[in-house]
C-alpha cells in the first residue's frame, strides 16, 4: 500500500510540474521582484488562478483538458501581472502628461491603422468606442467579402460544369 501511495504522490507532482510550473516559478519571480507593491491586483488574481489549478489536478488528476486549461489560465494571468509590473514600473518614471501622450499616441496609432481621422481632440473613451466601431464596421465588410466570393465560387462551379 505504501508503494502504490509514493507512486500516487510522485505522479501527481509530476503532473504539477508539467502543468503549473513554469507558473510557479514566474509567480514566484514576480514576488521576489515586489509584485505585492507594484501590481497587488494582478497579484491577487494570478495567486488565485494558480491555486485553482493547483487544487483542480490534485483533485482530477486524470481530466488532462480541462488540467491544461486552468493551467493555461493561471500562467497567462502570471504573464499578465509581469506585463502590470512592467508597465507600472515604466508609469513610475513618467510624468503625468507623458502618460496621456503615451496613451493617446497608442490610440492615435490605432487610429491610423483604421484609415479613420485624427480623433486626439476627443476623450480616450470617445477614441476607443470609434476605433471598435471601425473594427466592427471591417470585420463585416470583411464577412461579406467571404460571403461573395463563396458565392462566386460556386456559380464558377456551376458554369465550368456547363461547359
Amino acid at each position: 500500500m505504501k508503494v502504490s501511495q509514493e507512486y500516487s504522490d510522485l505522479e501527481l507532482r509530476a503532473i504539477k510540474e508539467d502543468l503549473i510550473g513554469e507558473a510557479r516559478i514566474r509567480l514566484a519571480s514576480a514576488k521576489k521582484n515586489k509584485a505585492a507593491k507594484i501590481a497587488p491586483v494582478s497579484l491577487r488574481e494570478s495567486e488565485k488562478l494558480l491555486k485553482e489549478a493547483d487544487r483542480f489536478i490534485s483533485a482530477h488528476r486524470y481530466e488532462s483538458e480541462k488540467m491544461r486549461q486552468k493551467s493555461f489560465a493561471a500562467l497567462f494571468q502570471i504573464k499578465r501581472l509581469e506585463q502590470v509590473m512592467a508597465q507600472t514600473t515604466k508609469i513610475d518614471t513618467l510624468s503625468a502628461e507623458d502618460i496621456v501622450l503615451w496613451v493617446e499616441n497608442h490610440l492615435h496609432q490605432a487610429t491610423l491603422k483604421l484609415q479613420a481621422p485624427d480623433q486626439r481632440d476627443q476623450s480616450w473613451e470617445m477614441q476607443a468606442q470609434n476605433i471598435y466601431q471601425a473594427i466592427t464596421a471591417l470585420q463585416k465588410n470583411n464577412q461579406q467579402l467571404e460571403k461573395k466570393i463563396e458565392e462566386d465560387r460556386e456559380l464558377f462551379k456551376v458554369l465550368m460544369e456547363k461547359k
